[in-house]
């Protein structure tokens, strides 16, 4: 066995609270899923470590998808970006002294974050195209056969413990356009931490189509594409969730012009 195999106890166990702030940041429910069992081989050796999790349900939500907010299925990362993005190709806050803890505790509007329900699924053996294939194709029957739930309501997140290929990532993409829902594959080795709670990392906000409307007016951009880009390989757009045709706010502080609010829409 390899070292990383041996070690998958422990990368479990410290990734889970950090999948959970993710989840809690799209607005989903994870108190059922709060408490890790300490029987961690066990369940590791059994594949019983995937669990999924719900919607906060809110009067007055609304369960349609927004109009505008862009094409289901093309935000496949890979979840192997090195060092610390900021999502903007710009710099950070450079101070280098306090984290604004503040902004992974803020939740996306439910009317953004469209997603009813989460799976997380675990690939704790070595990655290979047809286990992930085999399981998208086996969860994607589950949802279908459930009229409660349509595909693009629901976030596929698949963790790996193995750094992805790109034949993989591209395998994953396609499997996201072709059954038309919202897959994400993580290398567990980058949901060891918190990326929102990096000093460098400012604060991220997806806005409502509504929004990017009137951003789009504001600035006579005849598209919202016209706006500076943000991959949805970019880690920060990946862990709070961003589709592509989405768009995010993106507030920052300046030594010279203080604070001040850029926008980047996903692509």
């Amino acid at each position: 066995m390899s070292g990383i195999y041996l070690n998958l106890p422990h990368l479990i166990t410290k990734s889970r609270p950090v999948i959970l702030e993710m989840l809690k940041l799209r607005d989903f429910d994870t108190t059922t899923v709060e408490s890790l069992p300490d029987e961690i081989h066990q369940m590791i050796a059994n594949d019983m470590c995937d669990f999924e999790v719900s919607k906060n349900k809110k009067e007055g939500d609304s369960d349609k998808k927004e109009e505008g907010d862009g094409e289901v299925g093309d935000g496949v990362g890979d979840g192997v970006g090195d060092g610390v993005g900021d999502g903007a190709g710009e710099e950070g806050n450079s101070d280098g002294n306090t984290k604004t803890s503040e902004k992974s505790k803020s939740k996306i509007p439910p009317f953004v974050y469209q997603s009813l329900k989460a799976y997380v699924h675990y690939i704790n053996q070595k990655n290979t195209i047809a286990t992930v294939a085999n399981y998208v194709r086996q969860k994607m029957e589950e949802i279908e056969a459930d009229s409660s739930i349509e595909p693009n309501n629901v976030d596929i997140i698949i963790i790996v413990k193995d750094k992805p290929t790109e034949a993989m990532i591209k395998n994953v993409y396609d499997l996201s356009r072709t059954h038309k829902t919202f897959i994400q594959l993580f290398w567990i080795q980058t949901l060891l931490f918190n990326i929102l709670d990096h000093v460098y990392v400012p604060k991220h906000t997806i806005i409502s189509s509504q929004e990017a409307n009137f951003i789009k007016e504001k600035y006579r951009l005849e598209s919202k594409y016209q706006l500076p880009l943000i991959s949805s390989n970019d880690p920060v757009a990946k862990f709070i969730g961003m589709r592509p045709g989405q768009v995010c706010q993106i507030d920052r502080m300046s030594e010279t012009a203080g604070s001040y609010r850029t926008y980047r829409c996903c692509k």
